[in-house]
């Protein structure tokens, strides 16, 4: 088999992989602010997910959040993500002081994602992750 057809293979396998199995994994990557004149007390983030226990091919999936915080890892919870298969996005809803609803989409190796308040639908989050792999490096252990 050629190196291209080798590749095109590949792609087309991973066009076909359930879901739960294209986003299963250890992430890391930002999570960034995105108004700070409106959300002042926001912080940009590096965070590190981890993403496991996929119930089925189409989840619903755990999510651990972690952030870096002066080099070390600082829980901020876990997460159920469900998928929502016509927007071909993971989701979770979260009720703490407001009402916020957390997307992501697989890219290949990223996971890009956002975060919106909730009823207006306002973006104060924009979440950029790489798949961890042991040949990448900034992946914190």
């Amino acid at each position: 088999m050629t190196r291209v057809a080798g590749l095109l293979c590949l792609l087309l396998l991973q066009g076909n992989s359930p879901p739960a199995d294209l986003i299963v994994g250890s992430w890391h990557g930002t999570s960034l602010c995105a108004d700070k004149q409106i959300d002042r007390a926001c912080h940009d983030e590096e965070v590190i997910y981890v993403i496991d226990s996929a119930a089925g091919p189409r989840g619903p999936v755990r999510m651990q959040a972690d952030k870096i915080v002066n080099g070390a890892r600082e829980p901020m919870g876990a997460f159920r993500l469900t998928y929502d298969s016509t927007g071909k996005r993971w989701f979770v809803d979260i009720t703490m002081r407001t009402s916020m609803h957390w997307s992501f989409a697989v890219q290949r190796d990223s996971l890009l994602g956002e975060a919106r308040e909730m009823p207006a639908r306002r973006l104060f989050r924009r979440i950029a992750v790489g798949r961890c792999r042991p040949e990448v490096t900034g992946c914190p252990k």
